[in-house]
C-alpha cells in the first residue's frame, strides 16, 4: 500500500464528504421541488453551503389542492388559484 501524505489524505477526506453531502443536498431540493438541475451543479460546487441553503429554504402547501408550492407564490403552479 502506498504512503499517502497529509496532502493526499486531506484530499480524500475531502471527496468522501463533499460527495455524499452534494448527493444529500440534491434529493432534499428534489423533495422539495426545485430544479434538479441546477441544484447539482449548485451542490457540485460549493456542497456544504448548498447543503445548508436547501435546509433553510422554506415550503408550503397550497390550501387548495395541497402541493408543495413556495412560500413567495402568489398563485399555485399546480392549480393556478390565487393565493
Amino acid at each position: 500500500m502506498p504512503n499517502l501524505g497529509v496532502t493526499e489524505l486531506l484530499v480524500i477526506a475531502i471527496l468522501a464528504l463533499w460527495l455524499p453531502l452534494g448527493l444529500v443536498t440534491v434529493i432534499i431540493a428534489w423533495q422539495k421541488k426545485y430544479s434538479l438541475g441546477s441544484w447539482f451543479l449548485y451542490a457540485l460546487l460549493v456542497s456544504p453551503i448548498a447543503f445548508l441553503h436547501v435546509l433553510l429554504l422554506k415550503a408550503v402547501r397550497c390550501p387548495h389542492c395541497a402541493e408543495v408550492i413556495r412560500v413567495e407564490a402568489t398563485v399555485c403552479p399546480h392549480c393556478r388559484r390565487d393565493l
